[in-house]
């Protein structure tokens, strides 16, 4: 009896496994492969990437979502840098003083390399210089000889002496210096007397007889030439000689 029921069982199992039941309601279908990842957007503020995939009955028969997505990055292009500028000299600067006021001095100017880097990479030299002021600077002559003294004999003279600029402007400085000086010579007592003009001589006297020509002599005799003789030194002495031998 036993026996009899477990080959009855097998018997029904084995005809249910070769002759299944048919399934009923809707048939579950199987998703497609994912797609690729699409581009890096913007969505509700956040940037994300999708991917999606189907379903293989064409219907929502599978399990699970058709898409998803995952956070990215935007990569930016970059921004391209300026090109690059060769690097070239700026303008001169203005010349300074000279250094010296006459016979030649210096002064000298500056520039400046214009270069993005901050290193100077511009060829040639950064200062320049030149000559200024070559006139030549005035100087004092020598002083030439010392006059003569004032005064030929005695003390209280003064003597004198010049120089001259080479040129326009020698500044400070005397063109002329001079020295008091006194004589070898010793000025004699009467000095004053002897410097003084003589006494013009006494006017003529008013007698007649200095006018006129002297008498003959109408008499031979010592009282004739005596008388001739008186004449003739009275007109001497009216006439300024004061020879009394006449």
């Amino acid at each position: 009896m036993l026996g009899s029921i477990l080959v009855l069982v097998v018997g029904v199992v084995g005809f249910a496994l070769a002759n299944p039941c048919p399934v009923c309601g809707p048939t579950v279908g199987t998703w497609s492969g994912w797609s690729e990842w699409g581009l890096c957007s913007q969505q509700y503020g956040a940037y994300s990437q999708q991917r999606t995939r189907t379903c293989s009955t064409g219907s929502s028969n599978c399990y699970g979502a058709d898409s998803e997505s995952i956070a990215c990055v935007v990569q930016r292009d970059p921004v391209p840098s300026p090109p690059a500028v060769a690097p070239e000299w700026n303008s001169w600067g203005s010349w300074s003083g000279c250094s010296a006021s006459c016979d030649g001095g210096f002064q000298y100017r500056q520039r400046t390399c214009n270069t993005q880097c901050g290193v100077c990479t511009c060829v040639g030299p950064v200062t320049d210089q030149q000559t200024c002021n070559l006139q030549p600077c005035c100087t004092w002559q020598d002083w030439s000889p010392w006059s003569e003294c004032s005064v030929t004999c005695g003390s209280g003279g003064v003597r004198y002496r010049t120089r001259q600029c080479s040129c326009g402007n020698c500044g400070a400085g005397e063109t002329s210096q001079q020295q008091s000086c006194s004589s070898p010579t010793t000025c004699p007592t009467t000095c004053n007397v002897c410097q003084n003009p003589p006494p013009p001589p006494p006017p003529p006297p008013t007698c007649n007889i200095c006018n006129q020509p002297p008498p003959p002599c109408s008499a031979c005799g010592y009282y004739g030439r005596r008388k001739r003789r008186q004449a003739l030194t009275q007109r001497k002495i009216a006439n300024g000689h004061v020879d009394m031998t006449a």
